[in-house]
């Protein structure tokens, strides 16, 4: 027997719409909300992902991650009652610490959803605003995202309970998971 339903978790590429669609269904079902990227950087104890890739590297961002999601897991699965909506960083489940933590979590209740998004919409996306999302190549983005939408696919697509579409505005992604929870 499947334990009850304990949260989502929202996986796909950065620029997905991973942290606006987690804080818009979170509100719509009266859950909390967390966005693993901040307690990661919290950890970290630097200003931004940017500078703890400039100073630390990838490898130690990825600890952070694993690390982050491990403890966020732990808190909330201790806690009694009331859901919560997760935001993973795009590169977490490419982790193998990460994804085993992620599939670990199914049994705890946790279903993990995947926003598919297509590469045009991410460059379309994070063109208007990067935010603090460190690049990972020197190639121009397109390029990038494109690579790592094909490594990456395969991986969300095996971690995945539900993939949605992406590329439709958050509040209709948001209204879609909603529904497909009722």
């Amino acid at each position: 027997m499947a334990p009850p339903l304990r949260g989502i978790i929202l996986i796909g590429m950065r620029g997905a719409g991973k942290t606006t669609v987690g804080a818009l269904l979170a509100t719509r079902l009266g859950w909390t909300f967390d966005d693993l990227d901040e307690h990661a950087l919290r950890r970290s104890g630097l200003p931004t992902v940017r500078d703890v890739f400039a100073q630390q590297g990838e490898p130690a961002w990825r600890t952070l991650e694993s690390d982050s999601i491990r403890d966020v897991l732990t808190g909330i699965n201790a806690r009694s009652g009331g859901g919560a909506v997760l935001a993973v960083g795009g590169g977490a489940p490419s982790d193998p610490r990460s994804a085993a933590q992620l599939r670990r979590a199914r049994s705890e209740g946790w279903r993990i959803v995947w926003l598919r998004t297509s590469v045009a919409r991410l460059v379309e996306r994070l063109q208007a605003c990067e935010g603090d999302r460190p690049r990972l190549t020197p190639a121009p983005l397109d390029q990038e995202l494109a690579a790592l939408h094909a490594a990456r696919s395969a991986g969300y697509e095996s971690l995945a309970d539900l993939t949605v579409d992406g590329d439709a505005p958050p509040a209709d992604v948001s209204a879609t998971l909603a529904s497909a929870l009722a």
